[in-house]
């Protein structure tokens, strides 16, 4: 067992809100031109028009959290029981698994799939979360399952649809880059060569360790990107058949775990973890709540413009076609190319002096070096701009968890002695600008690769914006985001 102490907390303070920004938008989405009319009339006390409204902070109530999550417990069978609810709260930060929304393992460790509980059960464990999560980060566990559901629609069609097996000339399977260039498709490329194989035999030697893939007659037709070379910065071909096994998009992918005795003044606390987020959320007793690691993901982020042709008699790839061409994460682009557009060379790492490392959803420096043995950037001494457009890309990941709670002092620990640093995609020696996404198109036309680091002495924040463990068109990326932040105890 990992012995760890505990962690930095903080008041139970606001939950249930959106930000200041949101909570206005909504507000104003939902008044009808009656009551427009009447917030105009009452300009005489109305706030200045520069003036948000922010909703009051209400206390995160740990008794009712408490309550519920014991309610939850004791509608358990015993054999389920026995599988996700741990009376000794002091488990739950050594019991903290990456794969389950890293590697999807089928079977964790620790904890149970949250598909094989009743429905009554699992509206249990949705109840506990909107009792800690603001309606924000509620919502976008909702946007990303349905999100997996579109997701499986694309691995159904790349699998399914009338084609031909083809293996590609590279040894070592590695991808061409043309693929997204104009005018060059996979079935007219010179770096694949078809075969005469069924799709159960295509698929037998995609298993069987050859570099195979299912051209689709017809469009859109697709690859599956495995891990990168971070030498070279090209993409290994992935195995597509392998996709619904180990990426499955379904809530039998989705783990809960409870902790505690939920006696009054007792720690207690429950994780829930899926593709692609993780909660883990742990009360002392004593009024304070400790919310990390928080992991957030999404795919993809725009969803590709192409969907497969309509069968008039039956009602297929429903969700492709509805969300095609839909940015589903918009707040992520934002942030994303907001951030971009403040780092420069003095902070670009190589590719090459990083590994791809699967376990972590990241990448790794090589050879023992840390982010101090290269050019990087010290975030005491960043601009203001340099700073704000770096933590926006921090909060949005550390805002699932937190809400409208406090995050001070992690902005104040990163602002004091973090370091940040960076990494793109590319041939080696690119001009670095051709090679970082500067635009919401260039995450839909290019296969691009971006990836942020910074650090304190406690914490690690990535960010990961690419096609890696992707699933995309031969004329568009399924560009995938993963970002966590975690106290770096955890992966010691």
């Amino acid at each position: 067992m990992l012995g760890f102490a505990d962690e930095p907390s903080e008041p139970l303070m606001g939950h249930g809100h959106r930000s200041a920004r949101r909570s206005t938008f909504a507000l104003l989405g939902g008044l009808g031109v009656c009551a427009l009319m009447l917030v105009a009339g009452l300009q005489l006390w109305a706030p200045a028009p520069s003036t948000l409204w922010v909703p009051p902070e209400t206390v995160l109530d740990e008794d009712e959290v408490r309550k519920a999550l014991h309610t939850f417990v004791s509608s358990l069978s015993s054999e389920e029981s026995a599988k996700l609810y741990f009376s000794n709260a002091s488990l739950q930060p050594e019991q903290w698994e990456l794969c389950t929304i890293v590697q999807q393992c089928p079977v964790p460790k620790y904890g149970m799939a949250v598909g094989l509980l009743s429905p009554q059960k699992r509206t249990h464990i949705y109840n506990i979360l909107a009792l800690v999560l603001s309606d924000e980060a509620y919502k976008r566990i909702l946007v990303q399952q349905l999100s997996n559901m579109l997701l499986g629609e694309m691995q159904t069609w790349a699998v399914s649809c009338a084609g031909r097996c083809a293996e590609l000339v590279d040894a070592d399977g590695l991808l061409p880059n043309h693929l997204l260039q104009a005018g060059k498709t996979i079935s007219s490329s010179d770096d694949i060569d078809f075969t005469d194989s069924t799709k159960d035999e295509c698929m037998a030697s995609a298993y069987g360790g050859k570099h195979v893939l299912w051209v689709c007659d017809d469009e859109p037709r697709m690859t599956h990107h495995g891990n990168i070379n971070t030498t070279n910065g090209r993409y290994y071909l992935g195995n597509v058949f392998d996709e619904p096994v180990i990426h499955a998009r379904n809530n039998h992918f989705e783990y809960i775990e409870a902790y505690g005795t939920f006696e009054a003044g007792s720690p207690f606390g429950f994780r829930f973890s899926g593709h692609h987020f993780d909660l883990s959320f742990s009360f002392d007793g004593a009024g304070a709540v400790t919310d990390l690691p928080v992991f957030l993901g999404h795919n993809p982020l725009i969803v590709p413009r192409q969907s497969p042709p309509l069968d008039p008699d039956h009602e297929d790839y429903v969700n492709w076609r509805n969300m095609a061409g839909v940015p589903q994460f918009p707040d992520a682009v934002r942030v994303m190319l907001r951030a971009s557009s403040f780092l420069g060379p003095g902070s670009h790492i190589p590719l090459n002096y990083f590994a791809s490392t699967p376990s972590t959803g990241g990448l790794t420096l090589v050879g023992g070096k840390t982010m101090s043995d290269f050019g990087h950037l010290d975030l005491a001494s960043a601009s203001e701009e340099e700073f704000d457009a770096l933590w926006d890309l921090i909060d949005y990941t550390l805002e699932f968890s937190r809400g409208v709670r406090s995050r001070d002092v992690e902005r104040e620990s990163f602002r004091r002695s973090g370091k940040a640093c960076w990494s793109s995609g590319g041939q080696p020696g690119a001009d670095l600008n051709e090679r970082m996404p500067r635009t919401q198109a260039d995450l839909v036309r290019t296969r691009s690769f971006f990836y942020v680091q910074a650090e304190t002495d406690d914490l690690l924040y990535f960010v990961l914006v690419n096609s890696l463990f992707s699933l995309m068109l031969e004329s568009e990326p399924s560009n995938h985001w993963h970002s966590i932040l975690i106290p770096k105890r955890y992966l010691a």
